[in-house]
């Protein structure tokens, strides 16, 4: 942790040093663990691979890096594996994981990105800064052995330097026997102790629901090493379905205009290390803030085997036609399910509309209070967060933000320090890096524990893809509201000394950043977005263009639910046709065309789409 998270209102408990064990187990599943200090356990061998390592590059204070190829399938409880992440904090995930950071996770813990790991060492470590002698490599056989060595790692500090301390240790994984071992080299130096989950050593596994803790707050007193073994005959079978993600494999929130629609969907993942037979069901719902449902669908699944998935699609169209916060939930139902903890999957979508020329979005509802927040020590001018946002239609012209800002000491203090944001787009690595404008604000104009308006004066416009919102601090004594209320986004950030990770508390609460953007792209007149005059026969949905009118491009949207040949035409007011494109194969699923109406004189025009003989109209009005 590059600096300190800060919760208002939120209990501090100191936890003592456990004596420390030097076996333990089993598990649920029937892992068993020793250290070499154990009578029979297993013996310290360091392995340095150094001469003919990889190093692993891109490591900051709290982020993770991946994938890194293990060359073999390993089996990890009840799953093979080929490919990790690792991470800054002394962790690898077999799991798509940004980032877990202090306080740590205990083993076992369910739910939240930090299941299926393994933490020999998971501990404020810190790679950042060029003088910094961390260092992180990995090496593998191809057959049998694959390892990753920490080298010289400090521990952070918040201090100058930022580091202190040192710590080498590795990860043995062998194939021969399924064993996990942890050795350590090296030991010196102390994290800053916050009384908190300091360091936490063990292994969990995919459903959070299992897993070993050898031990808590204790340091590991090298030379010495600790050994997973996996167990010689497996009677636990585990049946374990999840809905893995909604609607994107990132299942990370939407925002939609007013009037629009979409279809539903959710991958359905057996985590577990059985078949669950059918009978299983998924259930979606589309539920308000009050927890009512206006939309609930019904699909029941196949066979699915042990580390499969199916993707689905729920019946039918879900109408957004009022604004505000919803949330979509899907559920699976099993009778064998072992595991509930992880039965439930909610994912955010916003119904956004105009107001005054502009369209706010949020991740907040807008009469949330604050009552957390977020504050990185030593983060003046380079640390902060941010939100990741797809606008809900293009051109949109990003002409301001909203940031729920307060001083570090919680309530109506005074704000003693400004802030920078910027409007962040990404490099062609994918990755937020190119900051497209700015505005600094200072403290004089701030008001504590409210939302704050940021006018940029140079608007910029998102043509495609996501966008960005940062907030830097300008110093230690500021601080960003959050809100830990669901449904959540699952787009929040954290940078620290200029490096983006995924927010650590981001599966549990979002930023109080607010994006506002022109509605020049959209039409504030819901006849004109809304979806009254769709035909659903065989659920083919014909979208109105946007934006509507239109100068120089508009888009249009289709959705078709199988495979099939189809024809888009353009039309003038007198019917005659303007230009045509031939399908000879449209997938299912959603499809765009754009049209250049740069040369089209004003006025009214149609377009038409044809499948599976029928016949889809909409009007465009094209303006100058």
């Amino acid at each position: 942790m590059k600096k300190l998270l800060l919760l208002l209102l939120t209990s501090c408990f100191l936890h003592l040093n456990n004596k420390a064990q030097t076996s333990g187990g089993p598990d649920a599943f029937g892992y068993t663990w020793m250290h070499s200090n154990a009578i029979g356990g297993p013996v310290y061998n360091w392995i340095d691979i150094l001469p003919v390592a990889t190093e692993i590059n891109g490591f900051a204070d709290d982020n993770s890096v991946g994938w890194v190829p293990m060359g073999f399938d390993f089996h990890y409880y009840w799953t093979d594996y080929n490919q990790v992440r690792v991470g800054s904090n002394g962790w690898i995930s077999f799991n798509n994981v940004g980032n877990i950071a202090h306080s740590f996770p205990l083993i076992p813990s369910p739910g939240g990105n930090a299941d299926n790991y393994v933490a020999p060492f998971m501990v404020d470590l810190n790679f950042d800064t060029e003088s910094n002698p961390g260092r992180v490599y990995y090496w593998s056989n191809n057959v049998d052995s694959f390892i990753v060595t920490y080298y010289q790692a400090p521990f952070w500090v918040n201090a100058q330097p930022d580091f202190t301390g040192s710590n080498t240790f590795q990860v043995i994984f062998t194939n021969t026997d399924s064993s996990i071992t942890f050795q350590y080299a090296e030991q010196t130096g102390v994290v800053q102790n916050t009384g908190l989950n300091d360091i936490v050593i063990g292994i969990e596994n995919v459903s959070g629901a299992i897993g070993l803790q050898c031990t808590l707050n204790n340091y590991p007193v090298a030379p010495a090493a600790i050994k997973f073994y996996y167990p010689e005959t497996i009677t636990l079978a585990i049946p374990d379905l999840k809905p893995a993600w909604n609607q994107n494999d990132e299942n990370a929130g939407l925002f939609f205009f007013k009037g629009s629609a979409t279809y539903l969907q959710s991958n359905i993942t057996n985590v577990g290390n059985t078949t669950v037979d059918a009978p299983s069901s998924a259930i979606a719902n589309f539920l308000d803030a009050q927890n009512i449902s206006s939309y609930s669908a019904s699909n029941e699944l196949d066979a699915i085997a042990p580390d499969a998935d199916t993707t689905i699609n729920f019946d039918g169209v879900l109408s957004l036609d009022n604004p505000g916060d919803f949330t979509y939930r899907v559920s699976v139902s099993n009778s064998t399910d072992l595991n509930t903890y992880n039965n439930n999957n909610d994912f955010e979508i916003v119904v956004v509309d105009s107001a005054n020329g502009e369209v706010v979005l949020s991740y907040v509802p807008e009469d949330s209070t604050m009552l957390t927040f977020v504050s990185w020590n030593g983060g003046g001018n380079t640390s902060g967060a941010a939100i990741k946002v797809i606008p809900p239609y293009y051109p949109a012209t990003i002409v301001g933000a909203e940031f729920f800002v307060m001083s570090n000491l919680g309530g109506f203090n005074p704000i003693p320090n400004g802030f920078t944001t910027n409007v962040v787009t990404e490099n062609v690595q994918n990755q937020p890096a190119v900051i497209q404008t700015s505005e600094s604000v200072s403290n004089a104009g701030l008001f504590p524990s409210q939302w704050n308006r940021v006018d940029f004066t140079n608007p910029y416009t998102v043509t495609s893809g996501p966008v960005y919102i940062s907030w830097i601090m300008g110093d230690d004594s500021i601080a960003l509201g959050t809100h830990p209320v669901t449904p959540i986004s699952n787009r929040s950030y954290e940078i620290l000394d200029g490096d983006w990770a995924e927010y650590r508390q981001g599966a549990n609460e979002d930023l109080g950043i607010r994006v506002i953007i022109s509605s020049g792209g959209a039409h504030p007149d819901t006849t004109v977005l809304g979806i009254g005059d769709v035909v659903f026969e065989n659920d083919v949905i014909l979208f109105q263009n946007y934006p509507n009118p239109a100068e120089n491009t508009t888009t249009v949207e289709f959705y078709i639910p199988s495979s099939t040949a189809g024809d888009f035409n353009l039309y003038n007011a007198p019917g005659s046709l303007v230009n045509t494109i031939s399908f000879s194969s449209l997938s299912q699923g959603k499809h765009r065309v754009d049209i250049n109406t740069a040369k089209l004189a004003a006025g009214i025009y149609y377009y038409t789409l044809a499948v599976k003989d029928k016949l889809y109209s909409k009007k465009i009005v094209v303006s100058r």
